[in-house]
């Protein structure tokens, strides 16, 4: 009798400890990551990001493929001109990804073109119910981030959990692959990783977040994702132009009111106002030159 007693409480035992076990694992994600590229820089992204997330792989390609030739940039004649400066253009693909509806995270990879999203992106988008679902997007470009062209495709699927994406150097990236097409570079393929342990939902990190608060934490803040390179730059040169400033400013009330002493003051003051004016207006001209994409040189990952 007792040996039954012993033997009923072990498996009893067994099963609370299986039990545990089994509420306290956050189970995985079903990931997909689909890409659309043409010269081969996105998709190295694409297939490195999949081998980090354990995704499945789907390449989103033009019913009718480019050529080199269509590619040609400032060409108004140019297939790939006339699609972007269309905005009611939509890129017809050939084939479709099966079963979509059991994903539950979508990472959607593109270039940049003329500074904007491939219109080929938008029928992707407009191709699917993304109610629900969690789109984490990625680009390769060597001029834009990656916040070109999200307010648009963020509108074509307004159901879906957006999350903050990257920008991969699209320079870089061929840079870092073997005639295979394939990423060998280990910092490129660290930049991945850690893109890919950030935003993952079956990433150890992002499996205790959803622990931690019910299986519904967002793997990545927009405000933390990475944009364009420089950006810390800007504000590193904005600081010091503020450290500057002050500096004049002390060295100003320092020097002494003579007459001949504030009009060399003035004519200083009066000079600093222009070259800041003058290098003010060539930013300017800067920024709306890359916004408006009047560039001579336009990269095609």
């Amino acid at each position: 009798m007792k040996r039954r007693i012993i033997a009923v409480i072990s498996i009893l035992v067994l099963l609370a400890g299986i039990m545990l076990t089994a509420c306290s694992k956050v189970e995985d994600k079903k990931i997909l990551v689909a890409y659309f590229s043409v010269t081969g820089n996105t998709k190295a992204v694409a297939v490195q990001l999949a081998t980090e997330t354990g995704a499945d792989l789907f390449e989103i390609v033009p019913k009718e493929p480019y050529t080199e030739v269509q590619l040609g940039y400032d060409d108004p004649d140019q297939r790939i001109t006339k699609e972007q400066a269309d905005e009611k253009c939509r890129v017809e693909i050939a084939g479709t990804v099966e079963h979509f509806e059991q994903y539950d995270t979508i990472y959607i990879g593109y270039p940049i073109w003329y500074g904007k999203v491939p219109r080929i992106i938008l029928t992707f988008l407009e191709s699917y119910d993304f109610e629900g679902k969690e789109i984490i997007p990625f680009c390769t470009s060597d001029n834009d981030g990656i916040e070109t062209g999200l307010d648009e495709i963020e509108n074509l699927a307004p159901n879906a959990d957006w999350q903050g994406g990257q920008r991969f150097e699209g320079g870089k990236v061929t840079k870092a692959l073997d005639e295979n097409g394939v990423i060998t570079d280990e910092a490129v393929k660290e930049e991945i990783a850690d893109f890919a342990e950030k935003t993952s939902p079956n990433s150890e990190m992002n499996k205790e977040k959803r622990k931690e608060n019910g299986d519904t934490t967002k793997t990545f803040d927009s405000e933390e994702a990475p944009f364009e390179e420089g950006s810390d730059n800007e504000s590193t040169t904005a600081k010091s132009s503020e450290n500057s400033t002050t500096t004049t400013n002390k060295s100003e009330q320092a020097t002494t009111t003579t007459a001949k002493e504030q009009e060399t003051t003035a004519t200083t003051k009066q000079q600093t106002t222009t070259t800041t004016t003058t290098t003010t207006t060539e930013r300017t001209t800067e920024t709306t030159i890359l916004g408006e994409h009047d560039t001579p040189f336009i990269p095609i990952p």
